[in-house]
Protein backbone atom coordinates (compact mmCIF):
# COMPACT_ATOMS: atom_id res chain seq x y z
CA UNK A 1 0.00 0.00 0.00
CA UNK A 2 1.31 3.46 -0.98
CA UNK A 3 1.96 5.57 2.53
CA UNK A 4 2.09 8.97 0.52
CA UNK A 5 0.36 8.80 -2.32
CA UNK A 6 0.21 11.98 -4.74
CA UNK A 7 -2.80 14.03 -3.30
CA UNK A 8 -4.82 14.42 -6.23
CA UNK A 9 -3.39 13.21 -9.25
CA UNK A 10 -0.21 10.77 -10.09
CA UNK A 11 1.54 7.90 -11.90
CA UNK A 12 0.94 4.81 -10.22
CA UNK A 13 3.85 2.49 -10.10
CA UNK A 14 4.71 -0.60 -8.24
CA UNK A 15 1.75 0.18 -6.10
CA UNK A 16 2.72 3.26 -5.16
CA UNK A 17 1.22 6.62 -6.76
CA UNK A 18 3.38 9.48 -6.45
CA UNK A 19 3.38 13.16 -8.54
CA UNK A 20 5.99 11.98 -10.89
CA UNK A 21 8.99 14.48 -10.43
CA UNK A 22 12.02 14.81 -12.13
CA UNK A 23 13.85 16.00 -15.06
CA UNK A 24 15.01 15.64 -18.34
CA UNK A 25 18.34 13.67 -18.78
CA UNK A 26 18.16 13.87 -21.92
CA UNK A 27 21.11 12.21 -23.15
CA UNK A 28 25.10 12.08 -22.05
CA UNK A 29 25.71 11.23 -25.46
CA UNK A 30 23.35 12.42 -28.73
CA UNK A 31 21.86 8.73 -30.15
CA UNK A 32 24.37 6.68 -28.51
CA UNK A 33 23.97 6.18 -24.50
CA UNK A 34 22.09 2.75 -25.88
CA UNK A 35 23.78 0.41 -28.26
CA UNK A 36 27.01 2.65 -28.44
CA UNK A 37 29.66 0.64 -27.58
CA UNK A 38 32.42 2.77 -26.20
CA UNK A 39 30.45 5.80 -25.77
CA UNK A 40 27.38 3.86 -24.25
CA UNK A 41 26.37 3.59 -20.25
CA UNK A 42 28.15 0.78 -19.63
CA UNK A 43 31.81 2.26 -20.85
CA UNK A 44 31.00 5.47 -19.15
CA UNK A 45 29.58 4.54 -15.93
CA UNK A 46 31.64 6.78 -13.54
CA UNK A 47 30.23 9.90 -16.06
CA UNK A 48 26.35 8.84 -16.04
CA UNK A 49 26.63 7.59 -12.36
CA UNK A 50 27.76 10.87 -11.60
CA UNK A 51 25.28 13.01 -13.21
CA UNK A 52 22.04 10.76 -12.14
CA UNK A 53 23.58 11.71 -8.54
CA UNK A 54 24.18 15.38 -9.32
CA UNK A 55 19.77 14.64 -10.00
CA UNK A 56 19.21 13.08 -7.22
CA UNK A 57 21.15 15.41 -4.58
CA UNK A 58 18.78 18.06 -5.87
CA UNK A 59 15.24 16.31 -5.48
CA UNK A 60 14.66 14.36 -8.60
CA UNK A 61 13.44 11.10 -8.97
CA UNK A 62 12.39 10.17 -12.11
CA UNK A 63 14.67 10.97 -15.46
CA UNK A 64 13.38 10.87 -18.46
CA UNK A 65 16.35 9.84 -20.87
CA UNK A 66 16.08 9.19 -24.53
CA UNK A 67 16.89 6.01 -26.20
CA UNK A 68 16.88 5.82 -29.74
CA UNK A 69 16.88 9.11 -31.20
CA UNK A 70 19.61 8.46 -34.39
CA UNK A 71 18.69 4.86 -34.79
CA UNK A 72 21.41 4.38 -37.28
CA UNK A 73 22.46 1.31 -36.96
CA UNK A 74 25.00 2.06 -34.47
CA UNK A 75 23.02 2.09 -31.27
CA UNK A 76 22.24 -1.73 -31.16
CA UNK A 77 19.91 -2.96 -34.12
CA UNK A 78 20.88 -4.47 -37.04
CA UNK A 79 20.25 -2.80 -40.29
CA UNK A 80 19.99 -4.25 -43.78
CA UNK A 81 21.43 -1.98 -46.98
CA UNK A 82 17.50 -0.02 -47.05
CA UNK A 83 17.63 0.82 -43.25
CA UNK A 84 15.22 -1.38 -42.58
CA UNK A 85 15.76 -3.24 -38.91
CA UNK A 86 16.77 -6.97 -39.58
CA UNK A 87 17.14 -7.82 -35.39
CA UNK A 88 19.84 -7.28 -32.85
CA UNK A 89 23.40 -6.44 -33.92
CA UNK A 90 24.81 -7.59 -30.49
CA UNK A 91 27.15 -4.86 -29.09
CA UNK A 92 26.77 -2.89 -26.29
CA UNK A 93 22.73 -2.60 -25.98
CA UNK A 94 21.52 -5.22 -23.71
CA UNK A 95 24.49 -4.32 -21.00
CA UNK A 96 23.91 -0.91 -21.79
CA UNK A 97 20.68 -1.05 -20.35
CA UNK A 98 21.59 -3.24 -17.52
CA UNK A 99 24.18 -0.55 -16.91
CA UNK A 100 21.45 2.19 -16.30
CA UNK A 101 19.07 0.35 -13.93
CA UNK A 102 21.94 -0.77 -11.70
CA UNK A 103 23.29 3.17 -11.00
CA UNK A 104 19.74 3.82 -11.15
CA UNK A 105 19.19 1.18 -7.84
CA UNK A 106 22.77 2.44 -6.53
CA UNK A 107 22.02 6.02 -6.91
CA UNK A 108 18.01 5.78 -5.76
CA UNK A 109 16.65 7.23 -8.79
CA UNK A 110 14.21 6.11 -11.51
CA UNK A 111 13.58 6.41 -15.19
CA UNK A 112 10.76 7.12 -17.85
CA UNK A 113 12.70 5.48 -21.26
CA UNK A 114 11.95 7.40 -24.14
CA UNK A 115 12.38 5.11 -27.37
CA UNK A 116 12.39 7.73 -30.30
CA UNK A 117 11.88 11.18 -31.56
CA UNK A 118 10.47 13.16 -34.39
CA UNK A 119 14.26 13.77 -35.03
CA UNK A 120 14.01 9.68 -36.17
CA UNK A 121 12.70 11.11 -39.43
CA UNK A 122 15.19 13.72 -40.57
CA UNK A 123 16.56 12.88 -44.16
CA UNK A 124 18.81 16.10 -44.04
CA UNK A 125 20.26 16.12 -40.85
CA UNK A 126 22.58 12.82 -40.62
CA UNK A 127 20.12 10.71 -39.17
CA UNK A 128 18.14 7.42 -39.87
CA UNK A 129 14.84 7.81 -41.17
CA UNK A 130 12.11 5.54 -39.66
CA UNK A 131 9.79 6.94 -42.39
CA UNK A 132 10.52 3.68 -45.13
CA UNK A 133 10.01 1.24 -41.53
CA UNK A 134 6.56 2.57 -39.97
CA UNK A 135 4.88 2.79 -43.17
CA UNK A 136 5.49 -0.82 -44.07
CA UNK A 137 3.51 -3.31 -42.20
CA UNK A 138 6.52 -5.57 -42.74
CA UNK A 139 9.40 -3.42 -42.07
CA UNK A 140 6.82 -1.75 -38.89
CA UNK A 141 6.69 -5.82 -37.45
CA UNK A 142 10.42 -5.62 -37.83
CA UNK A 143 10.93 -2.71 -35.93
CA UNK A 144 8.32 -4.08 -33.59
CA UNK A 145 10.69 -7.50 -32.53
CA UNK A 146 13.28 -5.09 -31.19
CA UNK A 147 11.29 -2.59 -29.05
CA UNK A 148 10.04 -6.47 -27.41
CA UNK A 149 14.13 -6.93 -27.20
CA UNK A 150 14.72 -3.83 -25.60
CA UNK A 151 10.73 -4.13 -23.03
CA UNK A 152 11.94 -7.73 -22.10
CA UNK A 153 15.51 -6.76 -21.31
CA UNK A 154 14.03 -4.25 -18.63
CA UNK A 155 11.81 -6.84 -17.70
CA UNK A 156 14.12 -9.19 -16.71
CA UNK A 157 16.28 -7.10 -14.97
CA UNK A 158 16.90 -7.60 -11.17
CA UNK A 159 16.42 -3.35 -11.08
CA UNK A 160 13.18 -2.85 -13.37
CA UNK A 161 11.44 -1.38 -10.33
CA UNK A 162 13.46 1.57 -11.42
CA UNK A 163 11.40 1.83 -14.64
CA UNK A 164 8.16 3.86 -13.87
CA UNK A 165 7.34 4.20 -17.24
CA UNK A 166 8.09 4.23 -21.19
CA UNK A 167 7.55 6.95 -23.27
CA UNK A 168 6.74 5.78 -27.27
CA UNK A 169 8.14 8.80 -29.07
CA UNK A 170 9.14 12.33 -28.27
CA UNK A 171 6.88 15.31 -30.46
CA UNK A 172 5.69 13.14 -32.91
CA UNK A 173 3.72 15.52 -34.23
CA UNK A 174 6.63 17.57 -35.68
CA UNK A 175 7.04 14.71 -38.07
CA UNK A 176 3.41 14.44 -39.23
CA UNK A 177 2.58 16.44 -42.91
CA UNK A 178 0.13 15.89 -45.52
CA UNK A 179 -0.25 12.55 -46.64
CA UNK A 180 3.42 12.17 -45.99
CA UNK A 181 3.97 14.73 -48.38
CA UNK A 182 7.81 16.50 -47.20
CA UNK A 183 7.26 19.48 -49.19
CA UNK A 184 3.04 19.79 -49.65
CA UNK A 185 2.05 21.53 -53.48
CA UNK A 186 0.03 24.40 -53.92
CA UNK A 187 -3.33 23.07 -53.27
CA UNK A 188 -2.37 21.11 -50.09
CA UNK A 189 0.44 22.95 -47.69
CA UNK A 190 2.61 21.47 -45.87
CA UNK A 191 0.37 22.35 -42.25
CA UNK A 192 -2.74 20.77 -43.90
CA UNK A 193 -3.29 17.28 -41.91
CA UNK A 194 -5.33 16.82 -39.16
CA UNK A 195 -6.11 13.70 -36.93
CA UNK A 196 -10.16 12.62 -37.34
CA UNK A 197 -10.56 13.20 -33.45
CA UNK A 198 -10.81 17.14 -33.85
CA UNK A 199 -7.69 18.50 -32.79
CA UNK A 200 -5.96 21.53 -35.23
CA UNK A 201 -4.06 20.70 -38.00
CA UNK A 202 -0.58 20.01 -37.55
CA UNK A 203 2.19 22.05 -38.17
CA UNK A 204 5.62 20.50 -38.89
CA UNK A 205 7.96 23.66 -39.35
CA UNK A 206 10.53 22.74 -41.64
CA UNK A 207 8.99 20.13 -43.65
CA UNK A 208 10.54 20.30 -46.61
CA UNK A 209 14.04 20.82 -45.32
CA UNK A 210 14.24 18.57 -42.58
CA UNK A 211 11.54 16.17 -41.99
CA UNK A 212 10.33 12.98 -43.70
CA UNK A 213 6.62 13.38 -43.07
CA UNK A 214 4.33 10.63 -42.41
CA UNK A 215 0.22 10.81 -42.43
CA UNK A 216 -1.41 10.97 -39.04
CA UNK A 217 -2.49 7.95 -39.55
CA UNK A 218 0.70 6.19 -40.46
CA UNK A 219 2.37 8.29 -37.15
CA UNK A 220 -0.96 6.67 -34.91
CA UNK A 221 -0.79 3.01 -36.05
CA UNK A 222 3.04 3.56 -35.43
CA UNK A 223 2.34 4.75 -31.89
CA UNK A 224 -0.42 2.30 -31.51
CA UNK A 225 1.94 -0.93 -32.22
CA UNK A 226 4.84 -0.12 -30.22
CA UNK A 227 2.31 1.11 -27.17
CA UNK A 228 0.86 -3.16 -27.74
CA UNK A 229 4.73 -4.03 -27.90
CA UNK A 230 5.44 -2.70 -24.68
CA UNK A 231 2.42 -3.61 -22.80
CA UNK A 232 3.06 -7.17 -24.04
CA UNK A 233 6.42 -7.42 -22.68
CA UNK A 234 6.81 -4.94 -19.65
CA UNK A 235 4.72 -4.37 -16.72
CA UNK A 236 5.24 -0.08 -16.85
CA UNK A 237 3.31 1.89 -17.93
CA UNK A 238 3.10 3.61 -21.59
CA UNK A 239 3.01 7.15 -22.56
CA UNK A 240 3.72 9.84 -25.99
CA UNK A 241 5.38 12.87 -25.02
CA UNK A 242 3.22 15.46 -27.02
CA UNK A 243 4.78 18.31 -28.18
CA UNK A 244 1.39 20.28 -26.62
CA UNK A 245 -2.31 20.18 -25.59
CA UNK A 246 -2.70 21.79 -28.82
CA UNK A 247 -2.82 18.37 -29.81
CA UNK A 248 -4.76 16.63 -27.18
CA UNK A 249 -7.62 14.17 -28.81
CA UNK A 250 -4.41 12.85 -30.96
CA UNK A 251 -3.12 9.82 -28.96
CA UNK A 252 -6.51 9.35 -27.04
CA UNK A 253 -6.76 5.77 -29.40
CA UNK A 254 -3.76 3.93 -29.04
CA UNK A 255 -3.83 2.16 -25.67
CA UNK A 256 -1.84 4.83 -23.47
CA UNK A 257 -1.96 4.47 -19.67
CA UNK A 258 -1.27 8.17 -18.81
CA UNK A 259 -1.17 11.08 -20.81
CA UNK A 260 2.41 13.73 -21.39
CA UNK A 261 2.30 17.07 -22.69
CA UNK A 262 4.84 19.77 -23.06
CA UNK A 263 5.02 23.30 -22.25
CA UNK A 264 7.07 25.87 -23.30
CA UNK A 265 6.11 29.93 -23.61
CA UNK A 266 4.56 29.18 -27.18
CA UNK A 267 2.18 26.65 -25.38
CA UNK A 268 1.37 28.69 -22.51
CA UNK A 269 0.19 31.59 -24.70
CA UNK A 270 -2.71 29.39 -26.08
CA UNK A 271 -3.32 26.94 -23.50
CA UNK A 272 -2.14 27.97 -20.07
CA UNK A 273 -0.30 26.32 -17.34
CA UNK A 274 -3.10 27.40 -15.39
CA UNK A 275 -6.14 25.52 -17.24
CA UNK A 276 -7.36 22.25 -15.01
CA UNK A 277 -6.56 19.81 -17.46
CA UNK A 278 -9.71 18.31 -16.73
CA UNK A 279 -11.04 20.96 -18.53
CA UNK A 280 -9.45 19.52 -21.97
CA UNK A 281 -11.54 16.26 -21.11
CA UNK A 282 -8.65 13.99 -20.65
CA UNK A 283 -9.47 11.09 -19.09
CA UNK A 284 -6.32 9.27 -17.87
CA UNK A 285 -3.58 11.28 -16.39
CA UNK A 286 -1.47 14.05 -17.16
CA UNK A 287 2.19 14.97 -16.44
CA UNK A 288 3.61 17.69 -17.97
CA UNK A 289 6.65 15.74 -19.69
CA UNK A 290 9.10 18.92 -20.62
CA UNK A 291 8.74 22.90 -19.65
CA UNK A 292 11.87 25.19 -18.90
CA UNK A 293 14.18 24.67 -16.36
CA UNK A 294 13.99 28.30 -15.14
CA UNK A 295 10.11 28.05 -15.73
CA UNK A 296 8.09 30.11 -18.12
CA UNK A 297 8.62 33.75 -19.39
CA UNK A 298 7.20 35.65 -16.44
CA UNK A 299 6.09 32.17 -14.27
CA UNK A 300 9.11 31.09 -11.75
CA UNK A 301 9.62 27.20 -11.90
CA UNK A 302 8.06 27.45 -7.99
CA UNK A 303 4.83 29.39 -8.91
CA UNK A 304 4.62 26.84 -12.22
CA UNK A 305 5.20 23.59 -9.89
CA UNK A 306 2.80 24.74 -6.81
CA UNK A 307 0.11 25.64 -9.09
CA UNK A 308 0.25 22.11 -11.52
CA UNK A 309 0.65 20.36 -7.99
CA UNK A 310 -2.43 21.42 -6.59
CA UNK A 311 -5.58 19.74 -6.76
CA UNK A 312 -7.54 22.43 -9.02
CA UNK A 313 -5.01 21.86 -11.98
CA UNK A 314 -4.23 18.52 -11.70
CA UNK A 315 -1.42 17.31 -13.38
CA UNK A 316 0.08 14.15 -12.70
CA UNK A 317 4.20 14.46 -12.57
CA UNK A 318 6.53 16.95 -14.02
CA UNK A 319 9.74 16.49 -15.28
CA UNK A 320 12.12 20.01 -16.89
CA UNK A 321 13.89 20.54 -19.55
CA UNK A 322 17.13 19.61 -19.08
CA UNK A 323 20.03 18.57 -17.36
CA UNK A 324 22.75 18.65 -20.60
CA UNK A 325 21.09 21.56 -22.44
CA UNK A 326 22.52 24.95 -21.79
CA UNK A 327 19.88 27.00 -23.29
CA UNK A 328 18.13 25.93 -19.99
CA UNK A 329 20.56 25.77 -17.47
CA UNK A 330 20.17 23.48 -15.09
CA UNK A 331 22.83 25.18 -12.97
CA UNK A 332 22.97 28.56 -11.78
CA UNK A 333 20.61 31.16 -9.58
CA UNK A 334 17.63 30.60 -11.33
CA UNK A 335 18.76 26.82 -12.90
CA UNK A 336 16.86 23.42 -12.68
CA UNK A 337 18.64 21.92 -9.84
CA UNK A 338 18.17 25.11 -7.34
CA UNK A 339 14.64 24.64 -8.94
CA UNK A 340 13.94 21.24 -8.44
CA UNK A 341 15.86 20.72 -4.96
CA UNK A 342 13.30 23.57 -3.64
CA UNK A 343 10.08 21.89 -4.51
CA UNK A 344 11.08 18.48 -3.82
CA UNK A 345 11.17 19.48 0.16
CA UNK A 346 8.00 21.03 0.03
CA UNK A 347 6.55 17.53 -0.96
CA UNK A 348 9.83 15.24 0.08
CA UNK A 349 7.11 12.22 0.29
CA UNK A 350 4.85 12.34 -2.72
CA UNK A 351 7.32 12.86 -5.48
CA UNK A 352 9.37 10.13 -4.68
CA UNK A 353 8.61 6.70 -5.69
Amino acid sequence: MSTCPASSAGITSDCEKRFLFGVNYAWQNWGYDFGGGATGVAQDTATVKAALQDMQSHGVDVIRWWMFQQFNGNNGVALDSSGIPTGNAGGTLVADIQAALALAAQVGVHFNFTLFSFDNFGIKTGQYDLSPVITSDANRAKLMTFVALVARTVEADPNKDRMVSWDVINEPEWAIGPDGDVTGSATEPADADTDPYGDQAFTPGQAGSVYDLVTFSQMETFVRDTTTTLHQNSSAPVTVGSAAVKWKDAWTHVGLDYYTLHMYDWVNQYWPYTTPVATYGYTLPVVLGEFPNGGLTGVPYATLLSTIFGSSVGYAGAMSWAYTDQTYPWTGTNGGAANAEAFSMTEPCATKY
